[in-house]
């Protein structure tokens, strides 16, 4: 054998083994790679299983919220009820807080959504209002109000007791004659969802009279669907 010949036999050994090792190379990084991908696809499927799990705790919680509407029916004027816009939702008890300037203290909420003592707080309500507002000769005021209040509700849904306390906006019309001595006519017709308390401990002191006064203000909420 001459060494044209053991260099060409050298050179074949070493593109063999050259050869085998990017085989045996590639042979062990398969098994790698689709380790890789697969953790990759569990990363992927842990995510979107994450995001519907919270879809459905916020789907669940939602079906469970409450939002009250007002009823304001008959020559009664004094006569106000509550009652959940949701068929799911079971009225139990309740309560209202109104500004201090107005009520002192909590106002119950009887089983059926009538709110009780209403003879009491329309009476201040018109005080209040006879503060700022005169009568005058000659002359009819009409003015639309909304008083904030806080709602306590005590209700079930599917079974299950909840305890929901939120801010709403209490609307009226107030008319006021021009007798020397007239009392103001309220007449209320609205009630406005506008926030949500985590609880008791959660609403700022004083906020209902800040809100009255006009010391802070509150946008009603607005949704895009």
């Amino acid at each position: 054998m001459n060494k044209s010949d053991q260099t060409q036999e050298q050179e074949d050994t070493g593109l063999t083994s050259e050869s085998r090792f990017v085989k045996l190379a590639k042979n062990q990084s398969l098994p790698i790679l689709i380790s890789i991908f697969a953790v990759f696809i569990s990363c992927i499927s842990a995510f979107f299983s994450y995001q519907a799990n919270q879809l459905a705790i916020a789907q669940y919680k939602q079906e469970r919220l409450l939002i009250l509407k007002g009823v304001f029916s008959g020559e009664d004027k004094f006569s106000m009820s509550v009652l959940p816009i949701s068929d799911s939702a079971h009225f139990m008890k309740g309560q209202v807080v109104f500004p201090s300037k107005i009520y002192g203290e909590p106002v119950p909420i009887a089983s059926d959504g009538q709110v009780l003592r209403m003879g009491a707080v329309m009476f201040d309500l018109e005080e209040l209002f006879l503060e700022s507002v005169k009568p005058e000769s000659g002359f009819v005021k009409i003015a639309d109000r909304e008083v904030p209040i806080i709602i306590t509700t005590y209700y079930a849904s599917n079974g299950i007791g909840y305890t929901d306390t939120s801010l709403y906006m209490l609307g009226m019309q107030i008319v006021l004659g021009e007798e020397e001595y007239a009392r103001p006519k309220v007449d209320l017709n609205s009630l406005s969802f506008i926030m949500r308390f985590d609880d008791q401990e959660s609403i700022p002191n004083g906020l209902l009279d800040d809100l009255l006064s006009g010391k802070k203000y509150i946008n009603l909420p607005s949704g895009v669907l």
